[in-house]
């Protein structure tokens, strides 16, 4: 319920921040996928990147940042395989940008990531920044 109420926001944020790749088959300009800047710029702007205070241990690095990321690739383009071994049919291009799918991933890792209080049930984690990025959708309606 959580991506599915916020789905257009996210949407909206994906495809504003998503950079206009040319389909190398036909030449058609496409804003489909998602590369690290571009993720890297959602998380900045949303608040996301870096401490909310000093008080709360809520830290998201860069290279945490990364790590969700690459993390989300994995799982979709691999299938979740964990072994560092990259099957010949991957497009190592593929292997630098997100789908919206990817990108869903990528958010709740983020959010399981920036609060590592044990405390804090996960599908809060989740929630918090999720809603920090639809609030990015909902600054340009």
């Amino acid at each position: 319920a959580l991506f599915y109420e916020n789905n257009l926001n996210l949407i909206e944020v994906f495809e504003r921040y998503a950079a206009a790749a040319e389909d190398r088959d036909t030449g058609i300009l496409l804003a489909d996928t998602l590369n690290i800047v571009e993720f890297g710029l959602i998380l900045r702007d949303a608040g996301l990147l870096g401490r909310s205070s000093l008080e709360i241990d809520d830290e998201l690095t860069h290279k945490e940042a990364r790590q969700a990321f690459a993390g989300a690739q994995n799982e979709f383009e691999l299938g979740g395989a964990t072994n560092n071994l990259i099957p010949d049919n991957v497009d190592l291009d593929d292997m630098e940008q997100l789908t919206y799918p990817e990108f869903l991933e990528a958010v709740a890792r983020v959010g399981v990531l920036k609060w590592e209080d044990a405390r804090i049930p996960v599908y809060e984690k989740i929630e918090h920044a999720v809603e920090a990025i639809s609030r990015l959708g909902k600054q340009h309606k």
